[in-house]
């Protein structure tokens, strides 16, 4: 690798646009968008958490600006490829081509930039191979470096050999309540006898693409591959299980949200049971009450009907006694006739029926009494007669022979005045 100084090299300085360019043209949103948050650019209209959202154009044009604000990309690039830089900064360029091959989280753009920053004159001469990868969706690095066997499962050994023991021990003391675990594991057996061949593993890739033969080689020259294997059965065994205990909280998570359902459509049901059978306690309570309601009704009205017949009888009786104790006063000699515009019952029990006349104020005195004989005599009540009504039935009365009196006064002071009048009563005369 060539000598990082604090100077910016002629070898960077010749490529750092054209790397620039690069980049921009196969740099994914989703690494735009981690960019823009590490860096902490600002795109008008999203907050940093909300970054993932934001176009394409928006996020490159940020990123663009910020680019074009530094003198040398290097430090851009290095926070672009961490933290796989600083593990690899030491490699040989083929060392490099391997590890970061054998580096499943790195993405193609990762890769390209960091061969640019650890080996700029390299990467100018691998420059246009990579781009045709990208662009015919193959590895970055497919044809930049020949690997043999050996090489790649010492690349494998070397990257697994911190982790390895790690992960074995992770893996068992969470999966403690496993079956049929070893105590001690013999990886050449584990391999043959447990390695199922339906993964997509680089284990299986590696057997594949070299054909391997364990007559060609020995148990010692395969065991970094088994410890591959052995890491990538634990990293596939603890995603099944956590896919599986995913599966199963979320199996859980439905059963107790529909045991909530449920339990709230319970509720909802005894609280509807229970509003149904208090409005049926209050109908049944309405009712009972329309009932004693009637029924006192019933028996107000029979009350009352037995005091109306009371009433009746005593009405009867009492006319009955009237009509005993009733002297007729006036004879048939008696020849004279009475008009009121009041109510002629308040007359009837002092004078004939047939001496009584009506008179309707609605309609003239002259139409309703032209039939009065002019030898009648004539009492008129002015009770309840206006003072035009009086003028119009005096003017009337005056153009014929009538012989008049105007009367007023109770029923009793009418009857006597009458009286007097007919027995000659001379002090009576200031009537008219």
């Amino acid at each position: 690798m060539t000598t990082e100084t604090k100077e910016i090299s002629q070898e960077w300085l010749e490529i750092q646009k054209t790397v620039k360019r690069d980049f921009l043209k196969h740099v994914s949103k989703k690494e735009m968008a981690r960019i823009a948050q590490v860096f902490d650019l600002k795109v008008q209209g999203f907050s940093k958490k909300r970054l993932v959202s934001a176009p394409p154009p928006m996020l490159k044009q940020a990123i663009t600006k910020f680019m074009d604000s530094l003198t040398d990309l290097r430090i851009f690039f290095r926070g672009f490829t961490g933290p796989f830089i600083e593990d690899m900064e030491e490699y040989e360029f083929s060392e490099l081509i391997l590890q970061a091959s054998l580096q499943e989280s790195m993405t193609d753009t990762q890769k390209m930039m960091i061969v640019a920053v650890l080996f700029p004159e390299r990467y100018e001469d691998n420059r246009k191979r990579m781009i045709e990868n990208l662009e015919n969706g193959e590895d970055v690095y497919t044809g930049l470096q020949e690997f043999s066997l050996e090489e790649i499962l010492k690349g494998h050994a070397q990257k697994h050999e911190t982790t390895l023991p790690s992960l074995i021990g992770s893996f068992l003391e969470k999966h403690t309540d496993m079956e049929d675990l070893p105590e001690e594991l013999d990886l050449v057996t584990f391999f043959e006898k447990e390695y199922e061949e339906d993964h997509d593993t680089q284990a299986l890739q590696i057997i594949s693409e070299y054909d391997l033969n364990n007559e060609d080689y020995s148990s010692e020259e395969l065991y970094p591959l088994y410890k591959l294997a052995l890491h990538e059965l634990i990293t596939l065994a603890e995603r099944t299980i956590t896919k599986a205990d995913g599966e199963r909280q979320e199996a859980l998570h439905e059963k107790a949200s529909a045991e909530r359902k449920a339990s709230r459509y319970y509720k909802r049901r005894d609280d509807l049971l229970r509003q149904l059978k208090e409005k049926e306690q209050d109908r049944q309570a309405r009712e009972e009450d329309q009932r004693e309601e009637r029924l006192e009704l019933q028996r107000q009205n029979e009350s009352l009907e037995r005091e109306l017949d009371k009433v009746r009888q005593e009405y009867q009786e009492a006319t009955k006694k009237q009509k005993m104790a009733e002297v007729d006063v006036f004879s048939d000699e008696d020849d004279f006739l009475f008009i009121t515009n009041d109510l002629a019952e308040r007359y009837q029990s002092f004078i004939p029926e047939k001496k009584l006349l009506t008179y309707n104020t609605d309609r003239s005195f002259s139409e309703q009494f032209k039939f009065i004989p002019e030898n009648k005599l004539i009492f008129i009540d002015t009770n309840a007669l206006s003072s035009k009504s009086q003028l119009e039935v005096r003017k009337y009365l005056q153009q014929k022979p009538y012989s008049y009196k105007f009367v007023s006064g109770s029923p009793q002071s009418v009857f006597r005045k009458i009286i007097f009048y007919l027995e000659g009563d001379a002090t009576y005369e200031a009537i008219n």
